[in-house]
């Protein structure tokens, strides 16, 4: 799958599959509630339950943060 940000600045990630695809309302978490990290926003679905959606570019910031630390 591929991911594009804000900024334009495309991502790529690997998943077994995708189950569904849909079109919602994005609330940011921080402004109704405190930063999470690892989260961007949510979203309250159409059963009344939140669906929260990760921020891609905090984990490849990890994971690149990661790898090079483990180069070191």
């Amino acid at each position: 799958m591929v991911l594009e940000n804000d900024q334009k600045i495309k991502h790529a990630i690997i998943v077994d599959e995708l189950i569904d695809q849909s079109r919602f309302v994005i609330k940011s978490i921080e402004s109704n509630y405190k930063k999470i990290p690892g989260f961007s926003s949510s979203s309250i679905l159409g059963d009344g339950s939140v669906a929260l959606i990760i921020d891609v570019d905090c984990y490849i910031d990890n994971f690149i943060r990661s790898t090079v630390q483990n180069r070191s």
